[in-house]
């Protein structure tokens, strides 16, 4: 054959072998059919999920109920817990008990230092009192006359000591006092030293009143007034008053 011949015989071919090759917009959309199908098949062949879990309570923390106060559970964590719970609490409150006494202590302690401070004084310090007293004089037509003496019974020196006495003639269960006027001038008393002291009436005693006396209708008073002071400087009063019983002897009134 002539080369005219060839020429169209190859381009039938050309054109037959075109017509049965795919085109590029059918071969994606078989292939994504294909993808497609492959995967339903996939995911009906797949197994169905198991169901989701349910929650169920502890079985240990169902058993655990802990335990009553004062008692004890050795396989009880809740019960142990408490107890630890409960022994703070505990430490708590004897710690607030502790801090109490101890101020309860400190106050005693305080107490007793000053008890021990005023005793220590009042067994130092002079103490003035009437030693002895009696009637001295007693006749119709003079002055009755009382003579007494006061001591210092105590361990140390009464300092500006200043006193002085008056007597009256008083019916029984009477009392009076005498004012004390400031003296000029006082005397140390030495830890058992005595003083005399002596006070007579201004008038002269009657008959009747002797028989008053005898008879005990009438007394013989007398008060002895002063004061002084000890050695930690505090001042002490002295108010004694004393009368006869029937004799010449003094008794202490108050």
């Amino acid at each position: 054959m002539s080369r005219g011949y060839w020429l169209p015989i190859i381009a039938a071919v050309g054109l037959l072998v075109a017509a049965a090759a795919p085109s590029d917009k059918q071969l994606p959309e078989a292939e994504r059919s294909q993808d497609k199908a492959a995967a339903q098949q996939t995911v009906a062949s797949a197994p169905e999920p198991p169901p989701p879990p349910v929650a169920t309570p502890l079985q240990g923390a169902e058993q655990d109920r802990g335990c009553e106060k004062g008692k004890d559970a050795r396989d009880s964590d809740l019960c142990a817990q408490w107890k630890a719970a409960d022994a703070a609490s505990d430490a708590a409150k004897w710690s607030l008990v502790s801090v109490w006494v101890g101020v309860a202590g400190a106050a005693l302690l305080l107490w007793t230092l000053w008890e021990t401070r005023l005793t220590g004084r009042r067994g130092l310090r002079a103490y003035v009192v009437l030693k002895s007293g009696e009637v001295e004089k007693m006749a119709v037509g003079q002055p009755v006359l009382v003579r007494a003496y006061i001591t210092n019974c105590g361990q140390t020196p009464a300092m500006k000591l200043q006193a002085y006495c008056g007597i009256r003639l008083r019916p029984p269960n009477h009392d009076f006092h005498l004012v004390l006027s400031p003296l000029d001038s006082g005397i140390d008393m030495g830890a058992g030293i005595d003083h005399e002291m002596a006070a007579s009436d201004e008038a002269p005693l009657t008959l009747e009143q002797l028989r008053q006396i005898e008879a005990g209708e009438l007394c013989v008073y007398l008060a002895i007034v002063g004061r002084y002071v000890d050695i930690f400087g505090v001042t002490h009063k002295i108010d004694i008053l004393v009368a006869n019983d029937r004799t010449r002897n003094l008794r202490p009134v108050r």
